[in-house]
């Protein structure tokens, strides 16, 4: 019996200690401590988390996503938008970077790109109401009053704790159809 019990120890401290050859998992440590100091706004230790979670893995779509999160925070627009591409790249049904996408896109005023980056994110993400918030935003921004009105309509339907969804409603509502 003994000598089972020896056998399952070996055996089991064999395949734990076997090296993990998916940089992914490497990266993991590094993303999550990151994403903490993101949430922080604590930038510097974020940058270096998340670049080398980069390094161990730069074909990880949610990397990808969180430097992009980072360069916006930080305000380097160019550079969010190039990580939220490759991220679109790795995974084109990343709603998140769809979102942002489209975020940057109101930034620049390109009001027919948002929605369209606006639409996309909620093919993956249709009960989310901030993203129906930003196509109604930019919907109306781009002179669609009809859609920013029943996209707003659907933002306050899923959640209707938001302020800002209330003053924009009455934005819409005063616009021309």
């Amino acid at each position: 019996m003994a000598g089972f019990f020896f056998v399952l120890l070996f055996c089991s401290t064999a395949f734990v200690s076997v090296p993990q050859r998916d940089p992914t998992l490497w990266a993991l440590d590094t993303y999550n401590s990151g994403l903490q100091a993101l949430e922080a706004k604590d930038f510097s230790l974020a940058r270096r988390k998340l670049d080398l979670a980069y390094a161990y893995s730069p074909e990880n779509a949610e990397i990808n996503f969180a430097e992009g999160n980072l360069h916006l925070e930080t305000g380097d627009l160019e550079t969010a938008k190039s990580f939220y591409f490759k991220a679109l790249r790795l995974d084109p049904t990343h709603a998140g970077a769809y979102n942002n996408s489209g975020v940057l896109a109101l930034k620049e005023e390109r009001w027919k790109l948002a929605g369209n980056f606006f639409r996309h994110a909620l093919e993956y993400s249709p009960n989310e109401s901030k993203i129906h918030y930003l196509f109604a935003r930019a919907e109306m921004k781009s002179g669609e009053v009809v859609n920013a009105r029943k996209e707003i309509a659907r933002a306050i339907q899923l959640d209707a704790c938001h302020p800002e969804f209330f003053a924009l409603q009455k934005e819409i509502e005063v616009a021309q159809p």
